[in-house]
């Protein structure tokens, strides 16, 4: 019989190479407070403040969606229910 190919799974380097995440620095700050305090919130209120806002200045960032990827797959939807009809 023949050889079957699997599906091979393929991450984009590019992606995920110089990327930051918001607020890391203050979540694992948080979670080593709280294992070192036997999860005891009360007195991991500073950690939890600071997190609270990292995260209220993140909703006011905008996200950019002008990416020539992004007005692409606009145009595709568009085109997908333009013929639809």
């Amino acid at each position: 019989m023949g050889k079957t190919n699997e599906p091979r799974m393929w991450i984009n380097t590019k992606k995920t190479r110089k990327r930051t995440i918001p607020c890391m620095e203050e979540t694992t700050n948080l979670m080593s407070a709280l294992k070192k305090h036997n999860f005891d919130a009360s007195k991991c209120l500073m950690q939890s403040d600071l997190l609270d806002k990292c995260t209220q200045a993140q909703l006011k960032v905008p996200k950019v969606k002008n990416t020539i990827n992004y007005h692409l797959q606009r145009l595709a939807r568009l085109a997908r229910t333009v013929a639809a009809k």
